[in-house]
């Protein structure tokens, strides 16, 4: 009986590039957490990264960060995201990504390319776990079989919010890198910020 099928041979072997969630959101620093885009992201993912103009994470924005915020709509990104931001590497292999999540007790990493620091990706919990475990043909215990459920339900959980901005049609093309230009021009402000807003 296998209580843990391994779907991937040898999977922590496997590098941060190949389950890693691409295109990946982001907001800028300057952005108001009033804005629609901030509030948007908030309601899909957990935690967003920070970038600045040269596509470096420079923080990290999560529910956590402005659950203390007393006046939401006018406080920038900036402000109160967290930093530095905790990342890995493309090439980094997922056991080290593994470890340095229940290191830092984070579930989402900013992933970056290993030469330019620009974000490429974003590696979830259920990013590397999902490949790894598979359900079990036959559980010994009652025991074992909830703790399993629970499990399983909760990597579902973590992906639905992991799908729910592509789900909405063009979100994931906004804030991809081919869309940059788009944006920009659409959305710079007198300060010449990227993705800024004037209310």
């Amino acid at each position: 009986m296998d209580r843990v099928q391994i779907s991937d041979p040898d999977p922590f072997s496997a590098k941060a590039s190949d389950y890693m969630s691409t295109p990946a959101a982001f907001v800028t620093p300057e952005l108001e957490l009033g804005d629609p885009i901030v509030k948007k992201l908030l309601r899909s993912y957990s935690g967003v990264p920070v970038l600045d103009k040269s596509r470096h994470v420079i923080g990290v924005l999560s529910h956590k960060d402005i659950s203390a915020v007393e006046v939401l709509e006018k406080s920038k990104v900036k402000d109160v995201m967290s930093k530095p931001a905790h990342v890995v590497t493309s090439g980094a292999n997922l056991a080290q990504v593994w470890a340095e999540m229940l290191q830092w007790k984070v579930w989402r990493l900013p992933v970056v390319d290993p030469v330019s620091k620009q974000l490429v990706g974003v590696l979830c919990r259920s990013d590397i776990l999902t490949p790894i475990l598979n359900t079990a043909e036959d559980i010994r215990t009652h025991g074992e079989e909830v703790e399993r459920e629970e499990h399983m339900g909760m990597l579902k959980d973590e992906k639905d919010e992991e799908d729910a901005l592509a789900d909405d049609e063009g979100s994931a093309e906004f804030f991809s890198a081919d869309a940059d230009a788009d944006v920009v021009d659409d959305a710079d402000d007198d300060n010449g910020e990227p993705y800024s807003r004037t209310p």
